[in-house]
């Protein structure tokens, strides 16, 4: 959640609701607890001129190269030489080939475009450390940032029933990516299959996961700066032999993926750009994660791990959503940016990245942000009643039914529907009317549900429901504010230290 911006560093986690996100921080948050304050460093403001001032010289450098034609026409003649001769040796077919020929289009993209750092806000809270990151620009543009738009029309079990075969697909694909960039480089590459992904776990035992909390913290705390798919690769290994119902197995999913794999992401400079390209980072990121998501969850049907990580992908596919709102404004905005502007890195890596999905929504028949929501809120929405049909016994049904409701809210929101701000409010009465659901041990939004109960006890007596919406919105808002603001200070100290 967004925090005063005159007291906090601005941030916000990849789930944050994307109407904040488009008023650009004009409504803020004022919570109850203390916020972390953020105060001048002589230091750091020198250390940001320096690196700012050798971008500026690598600028400088890579413009004076492309004066000189250095990737001109014949430097594009090797470089297709080279994925012609490369689909030869490993015998790429069908849709791979297109693969290619992106992979051969965008290899140069860091050698053609500056990756500079103007513009920054010394006080903005965000370190060093993440402001001068490394950056996946070529990944951006040549795997996936929107895995779910391609089969967002399809029915939620129809791609549960395929995600095996597409978790497939998706090593094959990564493979080729892999050996393609090894073999431009003058790596040996070995032509034989390579594709290991994790289909079933080992040795598996019908004994429940003890893993008590103060473990799980230490094991996740230890593991947080590794890369997202070694944690993933290794918690599944290790962990899914495990029985999905008894035990810490479903707990210890859901931490894995709220504690570790979601991040947040920081604004620490007034041009949006970097956001941007740092929230399509966190997107491409989250790719991993839903292939093996979708494969494990189709074969535990049924099961309180599988509940789990149809959370983490229903949270996925909010992400989703909110990433159209930044690529529709970008795409809006692109005509407006200088030309200086459009020489930069991450400028031209937006640019490639709204031209490659334009043909696809046009498709699918999403021509604008509203049209976005409208597609991901029912797909979030069929996720949920996939979990109130299959999740055993109650388990979390009282989460699902929030969550279902506040996909109705949100909706609302951007649609501007009053009658879907109402059928939230019936959802979350639902909730209310039943003693069991209200008062179920698992249920982890009972705090922001306590204070949504004043709203619901009056809200049918209301003539217009706007009324009511600046404080359901607040609620909403002050549910999420705790856990970012943990975030922030865990990640702080083990990802991001001065």
């Amino acid at each position: 959640m967004f925090a005063d911006k005159s007291r906090f560093s601005i941030a916000f986690v990849v789930s944050v609701w994307v109407h904040l996100f488009f008023t650009l921080f004009a409504f803020l948050y004022h919570g109850s607890e203390e916020p972390l304050k953020v105060g001048k460093n002589e230091e750091k403001t020198e250390m940001l001129k320096m690196v700012i001032s050798k971008n500026q010289e690598k600028e400088k450098k890579t413009n004076e190269a492309h004066e000189g034609g250095e990737d001109g026409e014949e430097a594009q003649k090797i470089r297709r030489k080279s994925s012609e001769e490369f689909e030869k040796e490993f015998q790429v077919k069908g849709e791979w080939k297109d693969l290619v020929k992106n992979l051969s289009q965008n290899s140069s993209l860091r050698q053609q475009f500056p990756e500079t750092f103007d513009n920054i806000n010394t006080n903005s809270g965000a370190k060093e450390s993440y402001i001068f990151r490394k950056r996946h620009y070529e990944d951006l543009v040549v795997k996936e940032v929107f895995p779910t738009l391609k089969t967002i029309e399809k029915p939620f079990e129809q791609i549960l029933r395929q995600a095996p075969k597409d978790l497939e697909k998706y090593a094959e694909r990564n493979e080729i990516i892999e050996k393609y960039r090894k073999w431009t480089e003058g790596e040996i590459v070995e032509n034989r299959p390579k594709v290991q992904i994790v289909k079933k776990t080992s040795q598996s035992r019908n004994i429940p996961l003890e893993f008590p909390h103060d473990s799980r913290r230490k094991y996740f705390d230890s593991t947080l700066r590794e890369t997202k798919e070694t944690q993933l690769y290794n918690f599944i290994e290790r962990y899914f032999r495990y029985d999905p119902n008894r035990g810490d197995l479903p707990v210890a999913v859901r931490e894995l993926y709220y504690d570790n794999l979601q991040r947040i992401v920081y604004s620490f400079s007034p041009d949006p750009t970097y956001l941007d390209i740092d929230y399509f980072d966190e997107n491409l990121n989250k790719e991993d994660f839903l292939r093996n998501a979708l494969s494990q969850a189709s074969r535990l049907k049924g099961t309180k791990t599988q509940t789990e990580l149809l959370f983490a992908i229903q949270d996925i596919y909010e992400i989703q959503q909110k990433a159209w709102a930044i690529f529709f404004d970008f795409q809006n905005l692109y005509q407006s940016y200088t030309p200086e502007q459009r020489k930069k890195l991450r400028y031209e890596t937006l640019r490639r990245i709204v031209e490659r999905y334009k043909p696809v929504l046009e498709q699918k028949k999403i021509h604008n942000y509203q049209d976005a929501v409208k597609v991901y809120s029912k797909k979030r929405e069929e996720i949920s009643d996939y979990m109130l049909k299959y999740s055993p016994g109650q388990y979390r049904k009282a989460d699902i039914l929030f969550e279902k409701g506040r996909i109705h809210w949100d909706l609302g929101s951007v649609t501007h529907s009053d009658a879907e701000k109402a059928a939230a409010l019936q959802i979350w009465k639902t909730i209310q009317n039943d003693p069991a659901l209200s008062g179920d041990a698992n249920f982890v939004n009972k705090g922001a549900m306590e204070r949504l109960i004043p709203i619901l006890d009056n809200y049918d007596k209301l003539q217009n429901v706007g009324i009511i919406e600046g404080h359901v919105q607040s609620i909403l808002d002050q549910n999420k504010y705790k856990r970012i603001n943990e975030k922030m200070k865990r990640e702080e100290k083990i990802l991001w230290p001065k």
